[in-house]
């Protein structure tokens, strides 16, 4: 039925109405609150929808193939819009959802071609498998806190997204969602997201750089799968598992660096990343499957940067003995102390494959360098990689018990009106301390010509005097064993 004053314009009013085939401009009547199933498909001709307040659903493939509709606003009353309702729709450029819209079925919009950006409701908690499918032109998408879940290929080969940035509330993005997206560069991952899905980001080959966040405890299969642009890749600490080929053919991709939590890497992971150079470990992974690395022709070395760095450290605080300790420990192969670096390589300058060999009581993880035939055994590894973190734990803990005596100690003395002539001051306790520590100690509160002058001062006072000082004469020239030193407490 045409409107007698707009007879171009025709009027719908709901269920049962036949709607003619060459229809181009349609207002909807204010009593009309449902948009029945299939009601405009595929009519090609119509340009103009008027929806009135009060409606509350569309339909599904309610405007399916409606290959000349170029806008549509959504009343504020609609919360369901149906499976399909606009899916086809060739040149449908302008769309606005509302507040207050709960239901965004899948398919919706699949296939607007012509799309260029949406802003999804925040009342909106899910957004649907294949959503926005294959809208080629579709270059902004704003989402609003309220969205926890972006269902499989929502966003698939949306080639026109550049970047992307999501809401507080997400946790799950689904999969293949952002597949063949290849012009995304630039993807914000918040804290909070718990799941990637398997593909969520393959194929987007513009992209450079991602950050996991420490949420997500693992990473889907082929989630960034042939990103061969991807050139930095920042795993957070809380990962645990890496799932086959996420990272293979990311040819682009030099380094990457594995958190200590991660104890399992599936096949394929990084295979054919054929610019790897290094690969830095935290720790020996327990669950490493086959061909993690296969064809990755430019890796030269696995490096323990961190526990390098532990290292160090000890050396600089002057234990130095660790040194020949760890070399010690790593003489027997694969695994080296060079320049200040703990890593594991092959003889040569690359390591051609890994392999994994599974046996009744352990997984053997192979390095074999090709030219030579050199192998290492995982388990060999693991136990002198376990060694040497507990020899730098000793250390390390030497070194702490040493700066809580220094701390101990200087709290004391400093409540002490006047260390050289202590006065009046109640009596002191004598308490066993390393030689070693007590001359630390000694130079950490007083410079050397200071301590000297003070000895050649008093060199007259006898000994009983020298005992209530706090440092007895025969202590101070003693540098080795166990000593006596005076403290108030």
């Amino acid at each position: 039925m045409a409107s007698n004053n707009t007879p171009n314009v025709f009027v719908y009013t709901g269920k049962g109405q036949t709607i003619p085939k060459d229809v181009v401009s349609v207002r909807f009547h204010p009593s009309v609150t449902e948009v029945e199933n299939m009601a405009f498909k595929v009519r090609s001709s119509l340009k103009e929808v008027v929806l009135n307040e009060g409606l509350l659903k569309l339909g599904a493939l309610a405007f399916e193939k409606c290959t000349s509709l170029e806008s549509i606003k959504l009343p504020s009353t609609v919360t369901d819009v149906g499976s399909g309702a606009f899916k086809n729709c060739s040149k449908l450029k302008e769309v606005v959802l509302n507040e207050g819209i709960l239901q965004i079925g899948i398919r919706t919009f699949q296939r607007c071609k012509l799309l260029k950006s949406i802003t999804i409701p925040s009342t909106v908690t899910e957004l649907h498998h294949h959503t926005f499918l294959g809208c080629d032109s579709l270059s902004e998408v704003v989402f609003n806190d309220g969205l926890q879940k972006i269902g499989e290929e929502a966003f698939s080969h949306c080639k026109s997204l550049q970047s992307i940035s999501f809401p507080t509330s997400l946790i799950e993005i689904g999969n293949n969602v952002f597949e063949g997206c290849s012009s995304l560069s630039d993807i914000s991952l918040n804290e909070g997201i718990q799941k990637l899905g398997e593909g969520v980001f393959s194929d987007c080959n513009s992209l450079q750089r991602i950050t996991i966040p420490s949420t997500i405890a693992e990473l889907s299969d082929m989630a960034f799968y042939k990103c061969s642009n991807l050139r930095e890749v920042v795993l957070s600490e809380g990962l645990k598992e890496i799932g086959g080929f996420v990272f293979g053919h990311c040819r682009s991709l030099q380094s990457i660096t594995l958190p200590s939590s991660i104890t399992k890497i599936s096949v394929g992971a990084f295979e054919e990343c054929t610019n790897l150079r290094e690969v830095d470990l935290n720790s020996l992974i327990e669950d490493v499957e086959a061909d993690v690395f296969d064809r990755c022709s430019s890796l030269e070395k696995f490096k323990f940067q961190s526990i390098s760095t532990r290292i160090v450290n000890i050396i600089k605080a002057g234990q130095t003995e660790v040194e020949s300790k760890v070399n010690d420990s790593v003489g027997f192969g694969s695994m080296e102390w060079r320049d200040n670096e703990l890593f594991i390589s092959s003889l040569t300058a690359s390591i051609d494959q890994i392999f994994i060999i599974p046996s009744e009581s352990f997984t053997e993880f192979m390095l074999m360098n090709m030219a030579i035939g050199r192998n290492s055994q995982w388990k060999e590894l693991k136990a002198v990689f376990e060694g040497i973190v507990r020899l730098l734990t000793y250390y390390e803990m030497k070194e702490a018990t040493t700066l809580f005596e220094l701390a101990f100690w200087k709290t004391k003395i400093d409540e002490t009106d006047d260390v050289v002539n202590p006065t009046g001051r109640s009596p002191c306790h004598r308490i066993e301390v390393p030689g070693p520590v007590k001359d630390t100690i000694l130079h950490y509160l007083y410079p050397a010509d200071q301590i000297i002058g003070w000895r050649q001062d008093d060199s007259s006072t006898s000994s009983d005097d020298d005992s209530e000082d706090g440092i007895s004469q025969d202590d101070s020239d003693s540098s080795s064993g166990s000593d006596l030193v005076e403290a108030d407490y």
